[in-house]
């Protein structure tokens, strides 16, 4: 199994009433993947931002082309940044994500995917399919300031917007997910370096604060029983 190709982008997009095609930099809401069925895709649920199923699509770029495909439902965790998509039809020939779950270890090297957007050039907010790799730092309860909570992992990697929604896999077991990306944790350091200079007899502090940002992934161990019911085909 090639588990880049069970990963896609979530559109605010509806086919039936709009003859445009989609303006991938303006449509696009964040990364969304195959679990279990061709027909069912997991995303982070803040990535939908109160949008109804019938205003989302999923479109599916690693075969050839672009191919788009109507929500038909959105299912949403009550408690966790966690909502599952149900397709109106399944893209043929897509290969999902296995629907079990692994754990994710601690210390552990894991492979993330997804289209976090562009920030370079002219096509800044474009999303853009990128690799990650990084490893577990620790396990946490996760009381988010979107309002969600749930049992989370840290991560070694920052998590840049349009990551929100990718799958998090193991290289040597490609086909069994391990977490869904979220958001950031982010930390100010108290001092990082201070400069002091004098201005017509005042001395004046200068102090420089570093930012420390972890990302954050929701564990889907103990919301195994749930997707497995939200995938139910």
């Amino acid at each position: 199994m090639n588990p880049l190709a069970a990963v896609a982008e979530v559109l605010h997009y509806d086919i039936g009433r709009s003859p445009r095609k989609p303006h991938r930099d303006r449509d696009f809401l964040g990364t969304c993947f195959a679990f279990g069925s061709p027909r069912f895709f997991v995303t982070a649920a803040h990535c939908l931002d109160g949008f109804t199923a019938d205003e989302l699509s999923v479109c599916q770029t690693a075969r050839t082309g672009a191919s788009l495909v109507r929500v038909n439902e959105v299912q949403h965790h009550p408690t966790a940044d966690l909502a599952v998509l149900s397709l109106a039809s399944p893209f043929n020939g897509l290969t999902p994500f296995a629907r079990s779950i692994g754990t994710p270890g601690l210390g552990l090297d894991f492979w993330a995917y997804g289209f976090p957007e562009d920030v370079f050039g002219p096509h800044a907010r474009q999303p853009v399919p990128r690799v990650f790799r990084g490893h577990f730092q620790r396990g946490l309860r996760h009381e988010s300031h979107l309002g969600y909570s749930y049992d989370a992992v840290e991560l070694s990697i920052t998590a840049p917007a349009g990551l929100s929604g990718g799958p998090l896999f193991y290289a040597h077991e490609p086909h069994v997910v391990l977490a869904v990306v979220s958001e950031n944790l982010e930390s100010m350091t108290l001092l990082h370096s201070a400069e002091e200079t004098a201005k017509d007899g005042v001395i004046v502090r200068d102090h420089f604060h570093k930012v420390i940002q972890y990302g954050i992934a929701v564990d889907l161990r103990p919301l195994q029983r749930w997707l497995t019911d939200c995938t139910r085909a």
